[in-house]
């Protein structure tokens, strides 16, 4: 393929061992990429690049830039390996510098990767170098505490997880504190749900309960008023498909139930993030159970946003969640 990309960011290693097994060519590796793939003669400067990649701003993926067609090979080939990511296309510059000078119709996207990804960008990482479990999540809130326990798994034969670090994550949820909740459109934007206050917390199945109360609107898919004294209970699992939220009157009446299908949670210091796949299941007390919101997640695969394959995969878990529960 031969194709010359440049990539920098928190990803490099993986994304280089994913693209150099697919034929191409890495130009101007860093000085620490270059002893890991052992490349003897491409460091060199080029003043033409194909294809750059880069971390995005909150390093929860990569941006892309180059000429359409190049671009549409390395989306087809990172289609292929992460089931849950997610693609947005970004406006682009007029402005030519030398790096893109005489290049053709150039685009811009940026890939989210959420927990599936991330864990498959880990398994590519640790096929180079000695890389600990969750390394990627790890790597965006406490980079040196992440080289540091690399170092120690290199010399050891001990097992990837890592618990001081995982100890970082955990450590901030301990009842009565404010738990932050970032619901990601697939669309890009962060929606910032109120802050819930933990009423329990299990390390050993990862399983987090939150409280949040409300004093005005309408319940999304219930068709329900907000009243004066209500909250809900909310339950959260890292790495699950679903965030549960139980409804509740002042008088602690179940007024209903809407489960969230989303890519699997991610747990960070005092928050939890994902991406909202729009689909839902709603409950009634009277045992009433619907799908809702399908033709959002219809729409995104159809603008792009969404691959068919996870969008599938959130159907199916909604249909089981409506038949079998």
């Amino acid at each position: 393929m031969e194709i010359p990309i440049r990539i920098r960011g928190i990803y490099t290693t993986a994304l280089t061992k994913l693209f150099g097994d697919q034929g191409f060519r890495i130009i101007d590796p860093s000085e620490k990429i270059s002893e890991r793939f052992e490349f003897k003669d491409e460091r060199e400067r080029v003043s033409f690049v194909e294809i750059k990649i880069r971390d995005k701003q909150d390093k929860h993926g990569v941006i892309i830039e180059g000429r359409e067609e190049e671009v549409e090979k390395v989306i087809e080939i990172l289609k292929a390996h992460f089931l849950d990511m997610i693609i947005r296309k970004r406006p682009t510059s007029m402005k030519k510098g030398p790096t893109f000078q005489d290049l053709f119709n150039p685009v811009v996207l940026e890939v989210e990767f959420p927990y599936i990804s991330k864990a498959a960008l880990d398994e590519l990482r640790s096929k180079v170098s000695p890389t600990i479990k969750n390394h990627h999540k790890f790597r965006i809130f406490a980079s040196s505490e992440v080289d540091r326990a690399e170092e120690r798994l290199s010399l050891s034969s001990e097992s990837r997880r890592d618990i001081e670090l995982e100890n970082l994550v955990y450590e901030t949820y301990k009842p009565k504190m404010l738990l932050k909740i970032y619901h990601v459109k697939p669309e890009g934007e962060v929606i910032s749900l109120a802050k819930g206050e933990i009423i329990e917390f299990n390390r050993e199945s990862c399983l987090v309960k939150v409280r949040r109360n409300f004093k005005s609107g309408r319940y999304d898919g219930l068709n329900l008023k907000i009243e004066e004294g209500d909250y809900s209970e909310t339950l959260i699992r890292e790495g699950s498909w679903t965030i549960i939220h139980s409804y509740y009157s002042s008088q602690a009446k179940l007024k209903g139930i809407l489960i969230n299908l989303n890519t699997p949670v991610e747990f960070y210091p005092k928050y939890v993030r994902y991406v909202d796949l729009y689909i839902d299941v709603v409950k009634w007390p009277d045992g009433r159970k619907k799908i809702i919101d399908r033709k959002d997640l219809e729409r995104a695969v159809e603008r792009g946003y969404i691959m068919s394959d996870l969008a599938k995969e959130a159907v199916e878990r909604a249909r089981e969640l409506v038949e079998n529960d």
